[in-house]
């Protein structure tokens, strides 16, 4: 015996309780984000590690980054940068210990193709997010073509991953008792 259920879309609370139906990334611009109060007053401090020969490609991305987290949930953003002077492991690990990372509240780590495809214990990644996990930082990889293209739906999520990375709530569902 199959039986089918339809699931309601639940209802989404932001700022206040306030809320709306309609795509998240426009109606927590309008309302704000459910955890606005926590960030009202904050600057949040992020770093960039890209590779030197990325850097004409990072100013663009940064500065819609920076527009897409101050529009959409209304944070204060200040941006650094540390470009290194090679893709190698040992670049990316030997930059999580400068002083410049030490004031930083999420570091976001720019990784090329071949990054992707290494295990675990050899990845820039991966290796950046555990030292950087012993200083309380979150990190948050971006891949090189996201530098170029500027798809909206990836900056979107990429604005939620960095909001939730730093303790940020954009929305809460209301919760609903049934027994099945």
């Amino acid at each position: 015996k199959i039986q089918s259920d339809k699931l309601e879309e639940p209802t989404r609370y932001y700022f206040e309780n306030r809320t709306d139906k309609g795509r998240y990334d426009e109606i927590i611009a309008r309302l704000k984000p459910y955890s606005f109060k926590d960030f009202e007053r904050k600057t949040i401090i992020i770093t960039v590690l890209c590779p030197k020969f990325n850097e004409g490609s990072l100013e663009g991305f940064v500065n819609q980054l920076e527009t897409r987290l101050k529009n959409m949930f209304h944070i204060e953003t200040k941006f650094s940068t540390l470009f290194l002077e090679n893709t190698k492991t040992e670049t990316y690990e030997d930059a999580t210990y400068h002083e410049i990372i030490k004031s930083s509240t999420l570091v976001i780590v720019i990784l090329n193709e071949e990054h992707i495809k290494l295990p675990i214990k050899q990845s820039p990644y991966y290796i950046c997010k555990a030292k950087l996990i012993g200083q309380e930082i979150p990190t948050q990889d971006v891949q090189v073509k996201h530098l170029q293209k500027h798809n909206q739906y990836v900056m979107n999520n990429l604005a939620l991953n960095i909001y939730a990375k730093i303790g940020g709530t954009g929305w809460t569902i209301e919760k609903v008792e049934k027994r099945k």
